[in-house]
């Protein structure tokens, strides 16, 4: 249950990057489309004699699509590797958060060694007696205590 639960998490996970970048490739085609029209709305203004538009508005709508915690710059200045670098390093300090909020984090597991990857949990025996047992969520092993 707790391998399908972490697999569906990571797929979500995988999606939602996929779908920012989506949405910073769209952005970016936007904004460029906006500026094209810009020009054309400039050029037609100035063959006809007409006073030329104003400045395209798009600080405005960027500030509504950009999330507020972008502290490297405006998400949509960056390249998809930079994106992926970002995200990358938020990922890393909510891990390091919840690994500091653990209190097995120092703990090795005993099958495949890393450390902070034990879960303590309540397990009921066959017998029907309750069992504490420590289960690491990457391999999967269990530790009686």
């Amino acid at each position: 249950m707790l391998t399908q639960l972490t697999e569906a998490r990571d797929k979500a996970q995988n999606e939602l990057a996929q779908a920012e970048i989506a949405l910073i490739e769209a952005t970016a085609v936007a904004e460029g489309l906006r500026e094209e029209a810009f020009k054309l709305e400039a050029a037609v203004a100035a063959l006809t004699g007409a006073k030329p538009p104003a400045e395209p508005q798009t600080a405005v709508q960027d500030t509504q699509i950009a999330p507020a915690d972008t502290p490297k710059g405006d998400i949509h200045e960056m390249t998809p590797e930079q994106f992926d670098a970002e995200r990358k390093r938020k990922q890393r300090a909510k891990e390091k958060a919840a690994q500091a909020n653990n209190p097995l984090a120092h703990v090795k597991c005993g099958g495949c060694g890393t450390a902070g990857t034990l879960v303590d949990q309540m397990v009921q025996a066959p017998s029907g007696a309750t069992i504490r047992m420590m289960t690491c969520t990457k391999c999967n092993n269990q530790i009686m205590t």
